[in-house]
């Protein structure tokens, strides 16, 4: 039978050629190589030999693969250049020193050369080496970013402030629109306490570069340094008139607004924004909390509503409606949570803010009362542990374990849930023993807790070790956010207990003036009144 022989294209053999390359990556290097010699000529065989190179991370076989592919292709740069780069990356730094000076006489403009080797004089400690080949390359090449960064940044070590500005200037001159220059001139300048001529340098920086992000905010660090409010302000309008969809730099100058008490402005800046944006709930927060602080609370309630029912943010819009509603009259903020159950639907986001906001204006029974409801259609962890904080305040304990023990089933590493049980046994003055290892085990999970420390405190005042729970209930109080009254009440019992009745004397003043719910005034009342008379 007779057998055609067919002779591929020499792209073909090309295309074929670089298949088995990849294929035979996977094989013995010695295999591959012998095989290789044998079948394809040596302008592939260089090819292969730089393959080899680019996939090890042994450092003698790679340098041994760029010998054998510079043996074969040894007028080819771009491998010279990468045995350069593989000496300087070893810290083969005269081995590195003599190829790549032997590469300069023949290639002097070429970038990476000229950049990795001056560092590497830099890295020999040749310093004015390094500068003349940079200053040399920039004189061609004065929009080269990377190498002006460097030049400069060896000036600026050495201090030599002048010739930095000289240098400087000289490519300034070369290429006017070179904002890297101007950006190094400011900030030598501003070194020099040279406020005045750094702004203008820094501002025409900021021009040139197109407001770069990175140069913006250098130059609006700039200013905050040396506390030119207008400058910043100035800037950060510019700079949104043209980016005005730029989140994170409307952020910046809502920020500065809120920290310069600005709220007006602020208001208008997010109105603006959210008639293009009407759905940004992070952004409606801000405008709430805005207008709070300028005074207009009507229209701060009804901006924090609409977030109520957002996943994100309604625990904060609660907070703050709240917040609003304790510097109301009592009769007022009462009938705003009435109208607020008629308006909106009865989800559970719902039950909780009103749970929340019942006990935080003393209307405990309203909020058990509120919360029991919401806990026949949503039997939700959140709801539960608010409603039991509602019975709390009114001390109605055995109702709390109720409510929270069988969580401790579901939940038996949460450790607000370990908290709440523990401390609720030694209210009700049960389990005494169980209470103290549900404590521990909350406090192992959150050490620094104030509440679960007030807890402990509590636990080691109801078995008598009064110098334990002196020091937690102490540690307990430096780590609250806000003064809580319980915990105050707690350390001045150990006082008390202890003898020291002008220390109870003072905590118990404390105590009362943090208190926001009745029962716990009169409590606390009948203790100052007592300490305080004895004393």
């Amino acid at each position: 039978m007779l057998t055609i022989i067919l002779r591929p294209s020499p792209t073909k053999v090309k295309k074929i050629f670089l298949i088995l390359i990849l294929v035979l990556l996977f094989y013995s290097p010695i295999t591959a190589e012998a095989y290789h010699f044998f079948y394809y000529p040596r302008d592939y065989y260089n090819y292969y030999y730089f393959l080899l190179a680019l996939n090890t991370d042994n450092p003698s076989k790679k340098e041994y693969y760029l010998f054998k592919a510079i043996e074969l292709d040894p007028a080819s740069f771009y491998l010279k250049k990468e045995l350069f780069y593989f000496y300087l990356q070893h810290k083969k730094f005269n081995e590195a020193e003599k190829l790549g000076e032997n590469l300069y006489k023949t290639h002097p403009d070429d970038r990476d050369l000229n950049l990795w080797l001056a560092k590497l004089y830099l890295l020999k400690g040749r310093t004015q080496k390094a500068i003349s080949v940079l200053e040399k390359y920039l004189e061609k090449h004065p929009s080269d970013k990377n190498a002006l960064t460097l030049l400069i940044s060896i000036y600026i070590e050495r201090k030599e402030w002048s010739s930095a500005l000289q240098k400087l200037e000289k490519f300034i001159t070369l290429e006017k629109k070179n904002y890297v220059a101007w950006l190094f001139k400011a900030r030598i300048l501003n070194k020099q306490g040279k406020y005045e001529e750094a702004k203008d340098a820094y501002l025409k920086a900021l021009k040139l570069s197109s407001y770069n992000k990175m140069v913006l905010i250098e130059v609006l660090n700039f200013f905050e340094e040396h506390g030119d409010i207008q400058a910043e302000e100035t800037i950060l309008k510019t700079y949104l008139t043209k980016h005005p969809n730029d989140e994170p730099f409307l952020k910046l100058l809502i920020g500065f607004y809120f920290q310069k008490d600005a709220w007006e402005k602020a208001e208008r800046l997010l109105e603006q924004y959210l008639n293009e944006h009407p759905n940004n709930a992070e952004f409606l927060y801000f405008l709430g909390y805005a207008m709070e602080r300028k005074g207009d609370c009507e229209e701060a309630l009804k901006i924090y509503e609409k977030l109520l029912f957002n996943k994100e943010f309604a625990q904060e819009a609660g907070s703050r409606i709240i917040k609003i509603l304790k510097g109301f009259p009592k009769e007022k903020a009462l009938s705003y949570l009435k109208n607020l159950y008629k308006k909106f639907p009865k989800k559970e986001a719902l039950y909780l803010f009103l749970t929340q906001a019942y006990e935080a204006l003393d209307e405990c029974a309203k909020g058990a009362q509120i919360g029991e409801e919401g806990l026949k259609k949503f039997d939700t962890l959140d709801l539960i542990l608010s409603v039991a904080s509602n019975y709390a305040c009114l001390n109605d304990y055995e109702t709390v374990k109720k409510l929270v023990e069988p969580l401790l089933k579901q939940h038996p590493q949460d450790p607000y849930i370990l908290n709440f049980v523990g401390y609720t046994y030694l209210e009700i003055g049960i389990h005494i023993k169980k209470a103290g290892k549900l404590l521990e085990e909350a406090l192992k999970l959150r050490p620094e807790d104030p509440y679960i420390l007030d807890s402990m405190g509590w636990y080691y005042f109801k078995i008598g070790d009064l110098e334990n729970a002196e020091k937690y209930l102490k540690k307990a109080i430096k780590k609250l956010s806000e003064p809580e009254a319980v915990v105050f009440e707690h350390l001045g019992d150990v006082y008390f207990t202890k003898g020291e009745k002008e220390k109870a004397c003072k905590m118990y003043s404390k105590a009362l003036k943090a208190s926001i719910h009745q029962i716990e005034k009169q409590r606390i009342k009948k203790k100052l009144e007592k300490v305080c008379q004895e004393k």
